[in-house]
């Protein structure tokens, strides 16, 4: 009987807690709040709603009409990434860079952040990245879409 409970007890922990360990806390944010906060106060892992613009040749950032002229960078994904942020590096670098010529990429992209690197053209600010681990809602318009 006590080995019977036991692997009950096991089995059940083993259920109740997959779902813990399995799932990231994300803070829900923007690209503005990001950008505004001092680099102590970051959160690390972050959910943001966002646009993306890149040059095809430097960098691709994550974009809010809301602050404009400013962006969070797109950093390497590390190896355990979602296979929804390999499908998003295919669609951002597969037909003209998004944020000119009109095409729009948007979406809700979950990653880490982190602050350090220069920006060349503003010399003492801070980069900060973000390496994606999940997008969602990914969406693509290009400008021949609109009639």
């Amino acid at each position: 009987m006590n080995r019977s409970w036991s692997v009950l007890i096991a089995l059940l922990l083993s259920i109740v807690g997959f779902p813990v360990s399995a799932q990231r806390a994300y803070t829900k944010t923007t690209v503005c709040r990001v950008l505004s906060l001092d680099g102590n106060n970051l959160p690390r892992s972050v959910e943001i709603e966002a646009n993306v613009t890149a040059d095809h040749m430097h960098y691709a950032l994550l974009t809010d009409a809301e602050c404009p002229g400013k962006g969070i960078f797109l950093d390497v994904s590390p190896s355990n990434a979602d296979q929804s942020v390999t499908e998003f590096d295919r669609i951002l670098w597969s037909d003209g860079p998004p944020g000119f010529g009109k095409r729009t990429l948007r979406g809700i992209f979950f990653g880490k952040l982190k602050i350090g690197g220069e920006l060349p053209l503003n010399p003492g600010h801070k980069k900060i990245s973000i390496a994606l681990i999940k997008v969602e809602r990914l969406s693509d318009r290009r400008p021949h879409e609109e009639h």
